[in-house]
């Protein structure tokens, strides 16, 4: 069984056997890319070394192992040439001869699998099953049929694998963040609208209520005659009155507000004074009636000794008289 050289260009393995030339097994390719040539799969990776196992058992007993020179083997084009490289190796190197009816010598071409090493030993490729498009059928009693294409029933390329585990990682941690992103100003949208009402509820409070402030701050500021007064109060000592009145004519306000304040004071100012009038009156009418009372209590016992000394008198008379009148009897 001789092959043919390969076309990079084709999928197709022009093979002969017992002198008849025939064509059209066909390898596809297995990442739908093409196959490189040689001469650049020699430039990536090197002479490929093959090793074919399990040759003494059937079909698909047979595996190979594949090592590369180089580790720069991913390259869909240069990974399927050396893929094909390998079914042919074992095809030329391990044939396993079927002989059907007509005594028409054929070759099983089925494989078990394959693996693929870099120069470091670790493993980077692996296939199983390469079996026809036909699998083996009969197409009548004792006749096999001619399988024209051959594919790996499974593969997996393990870098890839990884950048494909990689990348998915990466995607759901990109999602992560996109999705932590999306509820962040899903929050600050919220946040900001919370903001933006309650600010807005303050602006308008202040607003509304901006002359009640404006009065409470004035407020602040007592009367430039509060002083004067409460000291005038307290103590009871008489005012300044050219102080006073000083104080009262440096009153101005800067606007209504302040104007109304400082009048509020004034009237305020004025209340007190005049709750302290009142007491004073009160003070004075107690001092008055006291006063009154004292002199009716003086007077009452003015009288009630003036009485006395009448009564004395004229006891004093009486009794003169009665002397008078027995000195006159008895001189008789």
């Amino acid at each position: 069984m001789a092959y043919l050289p390969l076309s990079p260009e084709s999928d197709r393995v022009a093979w002969s056997e017992k002198g008849n030339a025939r064509s059209g097994v066909v390898i596809p390719s297995v990442f739908g890319d093409g196959f490189a040539d040689d001469v650049t799969v020699r430039r990536h990776v090197g002479t490929p070394q093959f090793q074919v196992l399990g040759c003494g058992g059937g079909a698909l007993s047979r595996t190979v192992d594949v090592r590369l020179q180089r580790a720069d083997f991913d390259h869909t084009r240069v990974l399927d040439q050396v893929l094909r490289r390998a079914v042919i190796e074992v095809w030329r190197s391990c044939p396993i001869p079927y002989d059907n009816v007509f005594s028409n010598r054929t070759h099983d071409l089925d494989i078990g699998g394959l693996r693929i090493f870099l120069p470091d030993g670790s493993l980077v490729f692996e296939a199983t099953s390469l079996e026809g498009d036909n699998k083996g059928q009969h197409s009548a009693p004792g006749l096999r049929t001619y399988d024209r294409k051959y594919n790996w029933r499974s593969w997996t390329n393990y870098p890839a694998l990884e950048r494909a585990r990689a990348a998915e990682a990466a995607a759901a941690i990109e999602r992560e963040r996109v999705e932590r992103l999306r509820s962040e100003r899903a929050s600050n949208t919220f946040w900001g609208w919370v903001r933006l009402i309650v600010f807005g509820a303050l602006a308008l409070w202040l607003w509304l209520k901006r002359e009640t402030l404006l009065y409470w701050y004035y407020s602040l500021t007592p009367h430039p005659a509060g002083a004067m007064v409460d000291h005038a109060i307290t103590t009871g000592q008489e005012l300044d009155g050219k102080a006073f009145a000083q104080a009262v004519r440096s009153i101005s306000g800067a606007n209504e507000i302040e104007k109304t304040v400082r009048a509020d004071q004034a009237y305020a100012l004025a209340a007190r004074w005049r709750e302290r009038e009142a007491a004073l009156d009160a003070e004075e009418a107690r001092l008055v009636d006291d006063a009154r009372r004292q002199a009716a209590q003086d007077n009452a016992l003015l009288q009630a000794q003036k009485d006395l000394l009448d009564a004395a008198i004229a006891h004093e008379q009486a009794l003169a008289r009665v002397d008078a009148l027995r000195e006159k009897e008895e001189s008789k």
